[in-house]
């Protein structure tokens, strides 16, 4: 039907019955191809209301372009005119006005239509706000129908639930087919489209930040698509898990570990090298339970220790139509999982899920929420060793039927307790993957291993003496309280610290990376604190690298947060930053395959952390043959300087190079120069008299 047969009138106002809505907004809409509109706020409550109108508009294969304005305060104006982040300033205002709605929980889920009509291109929103004070005002709409006749109005109606329900609101409108209108819907569509181009000179218009729609509209999961209108009656697809993409297949070695935990009755333990794709096959592991759970009701509980783990899993799991509740600090998740735990108790959803952060699912707020799911549940837990901390094996539930653990490294540093614990309540290993085999299969890239040799300065070996004295003399005293000793723990911590922050590290890198200042995917592990000279090691080696060698640099630390993170990756991927300069945030889940070449400063003793470490260089990349790792070997002195002169003294020199053997053994074993590194092994051995 043609706008000339609707019998449009030149204007209307909200003390007709609603007729804004029912006898203007949604007729016109339900036959419009294109829909351009202007307001100064905007919210996605009243969505709900116009869905039969948004339904037409799909239906002739129309679109819908909004210009939005966020409610600024004269604080973010300031920062805006300063410089600061513009994006973020926005981004956190529209965050702010979504979560101030409240919901029905009998109301379709209008932020997750907002959401779809985004992701199925009907739907683009950007933000205006003025470059100076003020307030963006604007209210222009302009709609077409298939036949080329056009639609204009102004007035004073917002685009918000408040205005059509509750305020008096008036409109005027403009007709194309009438003559004297169709000059001023000319008028108000230029004016549109110069504000769309960001042509305006006293108004900014951005793109509508990503980030909105993954923290504010995907966190209302009640995972309600609309599909289409029937007999005047909406009807939902309810989230199912299902391989969306045709041309993704699990690899034969991931197949194996899903069998394998199958025939442990969905669980155990799946013990595999990084890189190797740990995540897909859990989400495969999801799918198959799904499968033979399909005709009860499943909720998933996915835990992961940190957020940009939560944030990557997130990523990974709507590729499966899997769009969990997101559940820590930034997010209000209460209500929302509150919501999702009556629906599968209910039966209105046969599967939900929620996805944790290891903080947030030691809380009561979220304990008390799981008690209340009487439906079978999975749990499965990322980087498993995490979840085996004594404050967490308190919360195991072992009314959860279905359980799932994974780790490139299943066992606790130094807790035999908790690495117990961890093996009683999620079963057994139900399927390993080694480095070895991942290499040798080709799952992960080859890699040659550079051993780089530093020696303490004679002030860091003296206090690393003295500090080992102190050690041996609590574990003397009484060796069954030593675990319980705050004094010892502080002492080794302390002791740890000399040989990750030894000041001739500095030099021992730039040496080597000075010929390399045209290199790109490069890693530099860092170790968390200050060098003698009082500068965080992290802030010495930007320094040199961005400073003093003029490379393309960018630090990656628990400062970051998550678009940052984000950008930072992006850059090092598409080659415009040479190198990214870590510290320990970097060694668990973080996905960049481009890096070639590692410098690792920090010298860890912590087998889960070298071999992690390790991890992130070895995934495989288009055009990446091989890796490089270059380790940064501390040593206590030169034998032919300071001879050994009292058991003391070789009791020190040994327990320090013992700690860096092992990890040079273990990285030294699997590298492609295998005999390099034995030769400089024996070579110490022999030096410091530890053959036997």
């Amino acid at each position: 039907m043609s706008f000339e047969n609707l019998n449009i009138k030149s204007s209307y106002k909200s003390d007709e019955g609603k007729s804004i809505l029912t006898k203007f907004y949604l007729p016109v809409l339900k036959e419009s191809k294109t829909y351009k509109r202007a307001v100064g706020y905007f919210n996605s409550k009243l969505l709900i209301h116009l869905i039969k109108g948004i339904q037409g508009l799909i239906n002739n294969g129309g679109e819908m372009k909004l210009i939005v304005s966020p409610e600024l305060e004269e604080e973010d104006i300031i920062s805006i005119e300063e410089g600061y982040d513009i994006k973020g300033i926005i981004q956190n205002k529209i965050i702010k006005e979504l979560d101030n709605q409240e919901f029905s929980l009998d109301d379709l889920d209008n932020l997750e239509i907002l959401k779809e009509l985004i992701i199925k291109g009907i739907l683009e929103i950007k933000v205006a706000f003025m470059k100076k004070s003020g307030v963006f005002h604007n209210k222009i709409g302009i709609f077409e129908d298939v036949n080329g006749s056009k639609i204009a109005f102004t007035g004073s109606l917002n685009e918000t639930y408040a205005a059509i329900f509750n305020n008096y609101e008036s409109i005027d409108v403009f007709r194309s087919w009438i003559p004297i209108e169709f000059e001023r819907i000319k008028e108000k569509e230029l004016d549109f489209d110069l504000l769309w181009n960001n042509e305006e000179s006293q108004v900014s218009v951005i793109d509508f930040p990503k980030a909105i729609i993954e923290k504010s509209i995907n966190k209302v999961k009640k995972n309600i698509t609309l599909i289409k209108e029937n007999n005047n009656e909406y009807t939902v697809n309810k989230e199912s898990p299902m391989i969306k993409d045709n041309d993704f297949a699990l690899r034969d070695y991931q197949l194996d570990a899903i069998l394998g935990w199958k025939r442990n009755n969905y669980r155990g333990i799946y013990s595999m090298a990084t890189g190797t794709g740990k995540t897909f096959t859990a989400i495969g592991s999801i799918l198959a339970l799904w499968e033979k759970n399909e005709k009860e009701n499943l909720f998933v509980i996915i835990v992961c220790p940190y957020v940009h783990l939560v944030e990557q899993w997130v990523d990974d799991l709507i590729k499966f139509n899997i769009n969990p509740i997101i559940a820590y600090g930034e997010y209000k998740w209460e209500r929302d999982l509150r919501n999702e735990v009556r629906f599968i108790n209910r039966g209105i959803k046969k599967f939900s899920s929620v996805i944790v952060t290891n903080s947030t699912y030691t809380t009561d707020r979220f304990q008390k929420v799981m008690k209340r799911i009487d439906k079978p549940r999975l749990i499965l837990v990322d980087e498993m060793h995490n979840f085996g901390a004594e404050r967490i094996r308190k919360l195991y539930d072992e009314l959860i039927e279905y359980r799932l653990g994974l780790s490139a490294t299943p066992t606790r540093y130094f807790d035999d307790d908790g690495t117990k614990a961890l093996e009683k309540y999620f079963d057994k290993t139900v399927y390993e993957l080694s480095l070895e085999d991942a290499i040798k299969n080709k799952h992960l890239t080859e890699y040659y291993y550079h051993p780089k040799i530093v020696y303490l300065s004679d002030d860091e070996y003296e206090e690393y003496k003295e500090l080992s004295l102190k050690i041996a003399k609590i574990y003397f005293i009484d060796k069954n309280k030593k675990n319980e000793d705050s004094s010892l723990t502080s002492l080794l911590i302390k002791r740890s610290r000399i040989l990750n922050l030894a000041i001739n590290k500095i030099e021992t890198f730039k040496n080597l990376i000075k010929d390399k200042t045209d290199h790109y995917n490069n890693l530099v592990y860092c170790a968390a604190g200050t060098i003698p000279s009082g500068e965080r090691q992290i802030e010495a080696i930007s320094k040199l690298l961005g400073n003093e060698l003029k490379m393309d640099i960018q630090k990656f630390t628990a400062e970051e947060n998550m678009e940052t993170r984000k950008k930072i990756i992006n850059d090092f991927e598409n080659n415009n930053t040479q190198c990214i300069v870590a510290i320990k945030c970097l060694d668990e889940g973080v996905n960049i395959p481009s890096i070639e070449s590692a410098y690792i400063l920090a010298s860890s003793g912590n087998e889960k952390e070298f071999i992690q470490r390790r991890g992130r260089v070895l995934r495989k990349f288009p055009g990446k043959n091989f890796a490089r790792i270059y380790d940064f070997i501390v040593l206590p002195r030169e034998v032919k300087d300071v001879p050994f002169i009292d058991d003391n003294v070789k009791k020190v020199d040994s327990a320090i190079i013992k700690k860096e053997l092992r990890r040079m053994k273990e990285f030294t074993a699997l590298s492609i120069n295998q005999h390099d590194g034995e030769k400089i092994i024996t070579e110490i051995e022999k030096a410091y008299n530890l053959i036997y």
